[in-house]
């Protein structure tokens, strides 16, 4: 490892900015009944355009809505959902918005739906019967639907039991038509309860990558071990596999990436102690477009020198310490064929509390979420770690809040920017980190005042083209639209 550096947000190692590069929605977003959650879909020539909705799945119905280049409100449109009709996914092309649906009822087949509205939110919605399944006791959970980056294709992956020691992974392909293109199967030797999609991907060539996760059971000696399975699942028209990732060590979890350009896939994922909370080393499986059948894997353990960069101050000289409870975020690849890996620490924990009633005391339990520090970790085409960069710092809330807390990310010519809201107690501040190619760090405060809440939820964030991320935003008490651009 030539360089390593830690760069405290918090402190003076960082340079502080004050930059004002982003816009606000002109209005706050539509007052959905019971509406909770607000997530970009996607931009177009006719603008950009929004969800809010209330219910996983969208069973309470959902609203989009339509702002322009400036972000100002043009209009919206709330969209009832049927009975037994759950949303897996909305998405938005040059001809209208897109989500795909299903009808699932016990003890019947699963139906399929594609809907279509025209970009200018008139009209009536066009429902497109697709297909059924012989899915009759399926839970939603364990349907997959992805779309391709080019938005011409999309797929839907389930997980049907086949009997108490094997699981079928079905895999379609379709056109925006609803016409299907290809129709694929895959076996593997478990119950499907103890099977679940970490990951799902689909690129333009129609090849579908997913990390399967595979939990296997504990027997009564060993209740303390978390012991995961990595498999890469494959689909396209020549290959149709479940391939088991054989690592050093227990795994902990992924991410993938489909490059835009060549169609090729990466999965970067984390690798550790048996019970799933040291962090011993990361992994990058790389899966070339043209060579789909293949994958090449570069495992690499974490040097004493670069735990202690990463532990800072947690670091004792006497002991040997890991990295506990860091999570793969995102993973981003270079044109000189280099690999930007971004962690993060995430754990839970629980708190004793006292109230009374009555004057008697009366003890509960609740948990508590920690969203910690971020590492940076470059790496080079052979799989070493050249250098790291660190952010410190420390999110605690409980589940009313954890929605604001952890990290967005989103890539531009200066840099990789993480977004975070630094005061998770006074909700008042929104920090920009930029973090450079010559591993230097750039902060810059985003939004920050003590007369009004200022909360940005960054896991609703998105990426709606190079160098701009959009982000809900709660101000004031109400919730905007906050665009972000990376290029001043």
């Amino acid at each position: 490892m030539r360089k390593i550096f830690m760069i405290m947000a918090l402190f003076a190692t960082a340079i502080v900015v004050n930059a004002q590069h982003y816009i606000l929605s002109n209005i706050p977003q539509l007052s959905q009944k019971k509406s909770l959650f607000h997530r970009p879909i996607g931009k177009n020539e006719n603008g950009t355009y929004f969800l809010n909705y209330a219910q996983e799945n969208l069973t309470d119905g959902f609203s989009i809505e339509q702002f322009d280049e400036e972000l100002g409100y043009v209009k919206g449109r709330f969209f009832d959902v049927g009975k037994k009709i759950y949303v897996l996914k909305v998405f938005s092309t040059d001809s209208g918005i897109f989500w795909i649906s299903v009808f699932r009822k016990r003890y019947e087949k699963t139906k399929l739906y594609l809907n279509k509205i025209n970009l200018n939110l008139e009209g009536s919605v066009e429902t497109r019967f697709v297909g059924e399944f012989e899915l009759e006791n399926i839970r939603v959970d364990q349907l997959y639907a992805d779309c391709s980056l080019n938005k011409k294709n999309w797929s839907l992956v389930y997980l049907k039991e086949i009997n108490h020691e094997t699981t079928e992974i079905g895999f379609s392909l379709y056109n925006l038509n609803g016409t299907e293109l290809l129709k694929q199967k895959s076996y593997i030797s478990s119950r499907k309860e103890l099977l679940q999609f970490e990951e799902t991907a689909l690129n333009d060539s129609g090849q579908f990558l997913g990390t399967l996760i595979f939990n296997i059971p504990k027997d009564f000696a060993n209740r303390g071990l978390k012991l995961n399975d990595l498999y890469l699942v494959k689909f396209s028209e020549k290959i149709s596999e479940t391939k088991k990732m054989v690592l050093r060590n227990n795994y902990a979890n992924s991410e993938i990436l489909v490059d835009p350009y060549t169609q090729n896939m990466v999965v970067s994922g984390l690798y550790g102690d048996s019970k799933g909370v040291e962090i011993e080393g990361c992994f990058i499986v790389q899966i070339i477009s043209k060579q789909f059948s293949n994958e090449t894997l570069i495992e690499t353990d974490f040097s004493e020198k670069l735990v202690k960069q990463i532990l800072g101050i947690k670091s004792n000289k006497k002991s040997k310490d890991l990295p506990r409870n860091f999570f793969m975020r995102r993973v981003i690849n270079t044109s000189t064929g280099k690999f930007v890996c971004v962690i993060e620490q995430y754990s839970e924990s629980k708190q004793l509390e006292t109230y009374y009633i009555n004057g008697i005391p009366q003890t509960s339990t609740r948990i508590l979420y920690h969203c910690g520090d971020v590492g940076v970790l470059f790496i080079d085409s052979q799989g070493l770690i050249d250098s790291c960069v660190m952010i410190r710092k420390d999110q605690t809330g409980t589940i009313y809040n954890l929605y604001l807390m952890g990290i967005a990310t989103f890539v531009c010519q200066d840099g990789i920017h993480i977004l975070y809201n630094s005061d998770i107690a006074r909700n008042n501040e929104v920090v920009d980190m930029v973090i450079q190619s010559n591993y230097a760090a750039n902060q810059k405060v985003l939004l920050n005042s003590d007369n009004f809440y200022n909360m940005i939820v960054p896991i609703d964030g998105k990426e709606m083209e190079y160098c701009t991320f959009t982000v809900p935003l709660y101000r004031d008490k109400q919730w905007y639209w906050m665009q972000i651009n990376g290029h001043d």
